[in-house]
């Protein structure tokens, strides 16, 4: 393997890695929204309830869009 294909696979392989600590971050994040949601649902004001729930979904579709990410990333690393 020369040098190049080298760099490129470790590039990739740092780049998977970031994405995954943000993933990770944003899971944590929708998991503490949801968590604080189903506890203050009943105290809440109808706006922090309705942003809450944007924020969740937001989130969610964040959680999706990286992990799709990662996917052609790794696809990516099989055609190396």
């Amino acid at each position: 393997m020369d040098s190049d294909a080298m760099s490129e696979l470790d590039l990739l392989k740092e780049k998977i890695g970031l994405l995954k600590l943000w993933l990770g971050i944003f899971v944590i994040t929708e998991v503490s929204l949801l968590g604080w949601l189903a506890s203050n649902f009943g105290e809440a004001t109808m706006l922090m309830r309705i942003s809450s729930i944007l924020a969740i979904i937001g989130l969610l579709v964040v959680i999706l869009a990286f992990n799709r990410r990662i996917e052609a990333l790794i696809e990516q690393l099989r055609d190396l």
